[in-house]
């Protein structure tokens, strides 16, 4: 059938969904209503179940909507392994079904032959049903194919950064954070070690995008190759144009079709949670890690990591509002609104044609889906 075993068709809203688990899509849901689809809420651990439900995780990190497929893929990272005589925490990566089945693709990938998968920080859906993972633990960027190959897209297991036009498959690459895919096929890679925001072109080169390799926060009003970042993660592409949040400065950051960079979300250098209702380039955000935007183009989400928060501007009018997560890591529970259930850490994001938000919560150890509904 190909794309990992596909078997169910994408759900729409108004279907009822037989069998166990948690399915994407439950009829008589509220807008906003969170629920989850992977892991046993607040309960760390690494039982592997066919219902994702009663699937435990560990630290889930990347995690990916393959609308063609109907299927989320999920990194999560702490099944030990032995590598190299040496007792180490390695990816695991799962897939979800829209009835909430959950399968266990790949424990580590690649240790046999020497090259681990440590850890899926970030996941992209290639058209041909392949995954690109980012292991910013292990320093590498990976292609997962459907008949579950591990090919090295970018990086030689060592946390240093390349020049530009170097093979990227045989080259070194720092603590790579997000990935994107281009309508072409071309892969982005934020590389949070170098400070950069990389893509490989059809040759396999690296290039970079923006960035100029030191930390900071400066560039504004010129070409993102010049500017400084200061560990980029979450990346997005909207059309040819570019979101990107950069973690330490606190802010996301937006690449026109031009090539020129701004700041259209955070106050440069200031970790806090302010300015909801505002415009989001005057609001705070503390440790953005990953973004989603939703298939209209109208909203974008921001993973605020540090303030335990979901945030979500409007793209129209450039305002911010929180969407998901109450600022408390207690364990509130789930099926609750956006607004009124605890996130610990959200981690990443992806949004789907279907109008639904997923949210990977790597401190309660689980995986929400929400309507992208106003709350």
């Amino acid at each position: 059938m190909g794309r990992f075993s596909r078997a169910v068709a994408v759900a729409s809203i108004g279907t009822v969904l037989a069998g166990c688990g948690e399915p994407f899509v439950v009829l008589g849901d509220a807008p906003g209503v969170m629920r989850l689809v992977l892991g046993v809420g607040n309960s760390v651990g690494t039982r592997v179940d066919s219902i994702a439900v009663q699937t435990q995780l560990t630290q889930p990190a990347g995690v990916a909507f393959d609308a063609d497929a109907s299927l989320l893929y999920v990194g999560d990272r702490g099944s030990v392994r032995q590598v190299s005589g040496i007792s180490t925490p390695v990816a695991r990566l799962f897939s979800v079904t829209s009835r909430g089945a959950a399968t266990l693709l790949m424990d580590g990938g690649g240790c046999a032959s020497g090259t681990c998968v440590y850890q899926a920080t970030a996941i992209a859906v290639v058209p041909d049903g392949s995954l690109v993972i980012a292991d910013q633990v292990g320093n590498r960027v990976f292609r997962f194919s459907p008949s579950r190959v591990l090919t090295v897209l970018a990086g030689d297991g060592t946390s240093a950064t390349a020049p530009d036009g170097v093979p990227a498959a045989t080259s070194p690459i720092s603590r790579p954070a997000g990935v994107a895919m281009g309508t072409d096929g071309t892969v982005y890679i934020s590389e949070a070690g170098g400070h950069r925001v990389r893509w490989i072109d059809g040759a396999g080169l690296l290039r970079t995008l923006a960035g100029n390799g030191t930390p900071g926060h400066s560039g504004d009003g010129g070409p993102a190759t010049a500017a400084q970042l200061h560990e980029p993660a979450g990346i997005v592409i909207d059309g040819g144009a570019f979101y990107i949040s950069d973690v330490f400065t606190h802010v996301v950051r937006h690449i026109d079709l031009d090539g020129v960079i701004t700041t259209i979300a955070g106050v440069a250098g200031t970790a806090a949670y302010t300015g909801d209702g505002g415009l989001a380039v005057h609001a705070a955000v503390n440790r953005p890690v990953s973004l989603a935007l939703t298939p209209d183009r109208r909203q974008l989400f921001i993973s605020d990591h540090g303030n335990d928060r979901v945030r979500a501007i409007d793209l129209g009018n450039l305002t911010i509002r929180t969407f998901a997560g109450t600022g408390s890591r207690t364990w509130s529970g789930s099926r609750r609104l956006a607004g009124e259930t605890s996130l610990f850490g959200p981690a990443g994001l992806d949004a789907s044609a279907n109008g639904f938000l997923f949210i990977v919560d790597a401190g309660h150890s689980v995986v929400w889906r929400t309507s992208v509904a106003a709350q």
